[in-house]
């Protein structure tokens, strides 16, 4: 099993390396009370995600790090990555592959997550929390309208079994019409061609995207940070000046004092 772990390149990030850390730590933990620990590899994005691992899991096998970098050079990061997994992962050296990363929700709140990205499955490829959209034609137009959570889970037409007017609603209802059959279709190149050239560039998309992500939570941690600090600063600079003034004050009190009462004598 292989860990992507995803951490920052710096630090002055307010709390974002120690919640992602903290996270992968969590993780581990578990992954050792149900699965060998010589099964387990490690793979770090960010300079702080490498000292960590070698620091606090050094019997975890690190196969290598890579800087998280620019936000222009996370595509390239992820090729690299995702050249190498899939190789592993076609020849059985590794069956599974996480990414632990931070997911970005707003600038004022991050989220740890963890993410499979191998193996695939057929459904459930998005997150509970994702934004869908389904691509509408209107008036001629393509537009995306989002898909809200849950449909049809509230619905009002839906009857309790056993409750008031069951027996009714079920009497009233006719059967639902048989689906209809499957269009024919024809696939050009073969299938098989279609998903080895289309799932390698689904993986990379989906690891761009975490990266990203994990970039832009990493500049908003760090905007509050440096916010917060920039606002300490401010009221410590306030602080000392009123002292100073104060302590100003009192010297200039004190040798006036002096100056008047010697001309009194």
């Amino acid at each position: 099993m292989l860990l992507i772990v995803v951490g920052a390149d710096r630090g002055f990030c307010g709390p974002y390396n120690r919640l992602i850390l903290t996270k992968v730590d969590a993780r581990i933990a578990h992954l050792r009370a149900t699965c060998p620990a010589d099964t387990l590899e490690a793979l770090a994005v960010g300079v702080t995600a490498l000292a960590h691992l070698r620091r606090c899991h050094p019997d975890v096998t690190v196969r290598g790090a890579v800087p998280l970098g620019r936000p222009r050079g996370t595509a390239a990061t992820a090729t690299r990555i995702c050249d190498a997994v899939l190789v592993d992962f076609a020849v059985g050296r590794i069956d599974r592959v996480e990414v632990l990363y931070t997911r970005f929700v707003s600038l004022l709140l991050n989220r740890p997550a963890i993410r499979t990205l191998l193996p695939l499955t057929p459904t459930g490829l998005e997150a509970p929390d994702d934004e869908v959209f389904s691509l509408t034609s209107e008036g001629g137009q393509f537009a995306l309208a989002p898909i809200p959570p849950h449909v049809g889970a509230s619905s009002p037409d839906v009857v309790l079994p056993g409750g008031a007017g069951a027996a009714a609603a079920s009497s009233s209802r006719s059967p639902p019409p048989p689906p209809p059959p499957p269009l024919p279709f024809l696939e050009e190149p073969d299938g098989v061609l279609l998903l080895n050239a289309l799932v390698p560039m689904y993986i990379n998309s989906q690891l761009t995207r975490m990266l990203r992500e994990a970039l832009a939570a990493e500049l908003a941690s760090r905007l509050g940070a440096m916010t917060a600090a920039r606002d300490n600063a401010q009221a410590l600079g306030k602080r000392l000046t009123a002292e100073y003034n104060r302590a100003r004050q009192a010297g200039i009190t004190t040798e006036l004092m002096d100056i008047i009462g010697g001309s009194m004598l």
